[in-house]
């Protein structure tokens, strides 16, 4: 009777920790998505690009930006600078500083 409790015990545990790494990955990958979102906000509020061209750059920027995390490496290189530049989108909200830090960052 033992062993089949002890089974289910084990059963369980793995569960658990399945189930916690399952969330750690979740969050992590949720907190990669919400900076490469606010880096393409901020890159369609205070970028170069005419009215007309401001969502797609927003998507250009947002999926630039997701790249740098790319398996295949010469795309997470291409992204890298990118992901860089969000770094800057997450230090201020004033245009001025984030194109100093984005310039600097190219």
């Amino acid at each position: 009777m033992a062993a089949p409790t002890l089974a289910a015990r084990a059963a369980q545990i793995d569960s658990a920790r399945v189930k916690s790494l399952l969330v750690v990955a979740l969050l992590v990958v949720g907190a990669c998505r919400s900076h490469c979102a606010r880096y393409a906000e901020m890159e369609a509020k205070c970028g170069d690009a005419a009215d007309k061209d401001v969502n797609q750059r927003r998507t250009l920027a947002r999926g630039m930006c997701e790249a740098a995390d790319n398996a295949d490496s010469s795309v997470a290189k291409a992204g890298a600078r990118f992901a860089n530049e969000a770094d800057c989108a997450d230090a201020t909200d004033d245009c001025d500083a984030y194109k100093k830090c984005r310039d600097a960052v190219k």
